[in-house]
């Protein structure tokens, strides 16, 4: 694995910078689909632990 040097690091999650949610909306439609649940549910606000508890994926 190369080793990178580096002055500073950003980490970014919080959609200040890049605006994420096209592609969070997109990846939970996708997991939804592939786990046979409406990904609406974690989309309106449950976070992803809850989900799969409530749908009994954990």
């Amino acid at each position: 694995m190369p080793t990178v040097i580096v002055d500073a690091f950003l980490f970014e999650i919080d959609g200040t910078l890049i605006d994420s949610t096209p592609g969070v909306l997109n990846a939970w439609r996708k997991f939804g689909k592939e786990y046979w649940f409406d990904p609406d549910a974690a989309i309106s606000g449950m976070y992803a632990p809850e989900v799969l508890k409530f749908k009994g994926l954990e």
